[in-house]
């Protein structure tokens, strides 16, 4: 029903364990293990209850998860993940057509590019 501030940055993976949230379960008796279910949603995949934000987002994560006891499920709720950005490495991602006679210098400025 609640969970503590969780944050990753741009690209990088995170784990979300049972400890990152607040749940009850009133009407179960005797010894149970619970477990965290993580739900497909926008903006990130997940393998088990690791999620990895989609390329290049930030911003922040609505992650819909639900706690089972192995026999029932909570409803589903929200957690919520900020993605931090990273400051990714310029890309050239085309050239001008260039050309300069046989042993003559061409300069290259970041127009060109």
């Amino acid at each position: 029903t609640g969970t503590s501030s969780l944050s990753t940055s741009e690209d990088t993976p995170l784990t979300i364990t049972i400890d990152d949230v607040t749940y009850t379960d009133d009407n179960y008796e005797g010894s149970v293990t619970y477990s965290l279910i993580i739900q497909d949603g926008t903006n990130y995949t997940h393998e088990g209850n690791t999620i990895t934000p989609t390329a290049n987002f930030n911003g922040t994560l609505s992650v819909g998860a639900v706690v089972s006891d192995g026999l029932l499920s909570s409803a589903p709720s929200t957690i919520t993940v900020t993605v931090s950005s990273v400051n990714d490495a310029p890309v050239i991602t085309g050239t001008s057509s260039l050309s300069t006679s046989e042993d003559t210098p061409l300069t290259i400025t970041i127009d060109d590019v």
